[in-house]
């Protein structure tokens, strides 16, 4: 049972409630109807706090996190493996040692990259976020400031 008053739950036989004090026996139509208009009130701001942290817990858990990526402008930058250097433009150009070419990200994250004539690079590229990702050179990904591509890993300069 829930106190007339003030809302507060307490055992269904209380004479008073122990959070407010009142006597629940001397409540009136006009105490019921101020408690049921308070209620009605505080629902939605309770509804809509609940719905928000299901939101920011299910992107947690679904992994719309920092390491997915969701557009080419998290790969625009300059990449170093050792001597080996790496460039993508926010204009859709990349270089990599002699080759110049162009790239771009689908829907599905797959890397398009066409380069020169013949070039190794040319091809699409699936991203795919794992420890075995690292080694495959069919595979790319990003993890905070490291792209691995081809099997080898390139830190964002």
């Amino acid at each position: 049972m829930f106190c007339h008053f003030c809302g507060a739950q307490i055992e269904d036989n209380a004479l008073f409630c122990h959070k407010c004090g009142k006597n629940q026996h001397e409540v009136t139509e006009t105490d019921v109807f101020k408690h049921n208009e308070i209620s009605k009130k505080s629902k939605p701001l309770a509804l809509l706090i609940l719905m928000i942290l299901v939101v920011i817990i299910s992107a947690k858990f679904l992994n719309f996190a920092p390491n997915t990526v969701s557009s080419s402008n998290s790969i625009v930058g300059v990449w170093m493996c050792g001597t080996q250097k790496i460039v993508f433009s926010n204009k859709g150009d990349f270089r990599m040692d002699a080759t110049y070419g162009t790239y771009y990200i689908d829907d599905n994250n797959k890397l398009e990259m066409a380069g020169g004539d013949y070039s190794e690079y040319s091809g699409p590229w699936t991203y795919r976020y794992s420890e075995e990702a690292k080694y495959d050179d069919d595979y790319w990904y990003i993890s905070g400031d490291n792209l691995y591509f081809r099997g080898k890993k390139f830190t964002r300069q």
